[in-house]
């Protein structure tokens, strides 16, 4: 199963929707709930995507992270009916696809993480009571490292939290959503879902994720444009047998191996490259590379934290090209698409470093750029990469934007 792709088979137009087609359909949407469903809704939910700055594969071995939310969203109208039936009845906007949904029935796409999410709050002790109607739709690429599946699982709880009442707070949605993946079948760490929930406008999140704990880092490269280009080659992260999940287990081995010396040792991405060298006949020579690139990763990012404080986008960039060469040869999650990608990134004016964002396999690379050229440069990018490739892949500008925001319907 495609982890991210929930509206199946209009992803393309997904992709397109510009930001004033966005705003245009949040002032409808209240309007297409009530054709849909006959009433009004109660609640609109925005939810972003995100980006990870640097810090992949970090989150579920305890490191440190640093996502932000982005200006690309999901957008739900949410309403209860008189109904005492407990299910949800969904409509996806860009499809025209309307669907029952309960936790009874298996399904597919983006019905399943519905089902998920429902299935979660179950589990924590809260279910429908009543029939609740839903409609939704967004401007995230599919299937592209940018989190679709965290905004629509943390937007739909957050939503039915209003809706009927539970007053679920932001920490608890989080791991909900959580395991609303891995009831799926991802078993993501909970990085996606703090970004989603908790990003504020201008600012990176410095979250550690072997405590939970937050801080802000004020964005300080203000001439500097985030662009995200899309390989079009779509990830696969859900599934007991995905190789997503089989990195996460070589990270859990490597971690009892480690703690056989260091009992004291309780995240991988605490370990020292001293610590993992000592132990190193126990490993293979393909876990022991992906080991120490989740090592050199944890330094990257503190590294990275001083170059956000400093505005140094010079040293920031080079540390992305080098989390990217990790992901590349060490942790080996990318494909030829992301790698030319950044290969053209390096030789792009205006460029200070490239690197491909998610758990990997496909999706998006995201390129630090100079404000003044950022345009010229997304532009070569997309000839040079159409021209090796025949794919057309536009590229875009990101906006770090705030998380999930809910408000009355109007």
């Amino acid at each position: 199963m495609d982890r991210l792709v929930f509206i199946g088979r209009l992803v393309i137009l997904l992709q397109t929707i510009t930001a004033e087609q966005s705003q245009k359909k949040l002032e409808n949407i209240s309007d297409i709930h009530k054709k849909q469903f006959n009433k009004e809704p109660n609640w609109i939910i925005k939810a972003p995507g995100r980006i990870n700055i640097l810090g992949e594969h970090l989150d579920y071995n305890g490191g440190n992270v640093l996502p932000a939310g982005v200006n690309r969203h999901l957008f739900f109208t949410i309403g209860s009916s008189e109904s005492e039936t407990p299910l949800i009845d969904a409509f996806a906007i860009m499809t025209g696809e309307r669907s029952i949904i309960s936790t009874q029935d298996k399904y597919n796409g983006w019905r399943a993480y519905f089902r998920g999410s429902l299935l979660a709050l179950e589990e924590e002790g809260y279910k429908l009571d009543r029939r609740v109607e839903v409609a939704f739709y967004g401007n995230i690429p599919l299937g592209a490292g940018m989190s679709s599946s965290a905004a629509l699982c943390c937007g739909l709880i957050l939503g039915l939290s209003h809706t009927l009442g539970w007053g679920l707070d932001r920490k608890l949605i989080a791991l909900l959503g959580q395991r609303a993946e891995h009831i799926i079948g991802a078993n993501c760490g909970l990085m996606d879902q703090y970004a989603v929930l908790f990003s504020r406008k201008g600012h990176i999140i410095d979250l550690d994720c072997s405590s939970m704990e937050t801080s802000l880092i004020p964005w300080k490269l203000k001439d500097t444009a985030l662009v995200l280009v899309n390989s079009k080659v779509d990830h696969q992260l859900a599934g007991t047998g995905s190789i997503y999940n089989k990195r996460r287990a070589v990270c859990e081995k490597a971690l009892n191996i480690l703690k056989k010396d260091d009992s004291n040792l309780h995240f991988l991405a605490k370990a020292s490259l001293d610590q993992l060298e000592s132990l190193k006949t126990h490993f293979s020579k393909d876990d022991f590379a992906k080991v120490q690139y989740v090592i050199q990763e944890a330094q990257r990012v503190e590294k990275a934290k001083q170059a956000i404080f400093s505005g140094s986008a010079g040293d920031l960039g080079q540390l992305m090209y080098s989390t990217h060469e990790g992901l590349q040869h060490l942790f080996e999650v990318s494909v030829p698409e992301t790698d030319l990608l950044v290969d053209i990134g390096r030789e792009t004016d205006g460029v200070y470093g490239a690197r491909m964002v998610g758990g990997g396999f496909g999706g998006c690379v995201l390129f630090l750029m100079e404000a003044s050229t950022s345009k010229e440069a997304a532009k070569n990018i997309y000839e040079s990469y159409l021209q090796k490739t025949g794919i057309d892949s536009p590229g875009f500008e990101v906006k770090i934007d705030n998380g999930i925001s809910i408000a009355p319907a109007l």
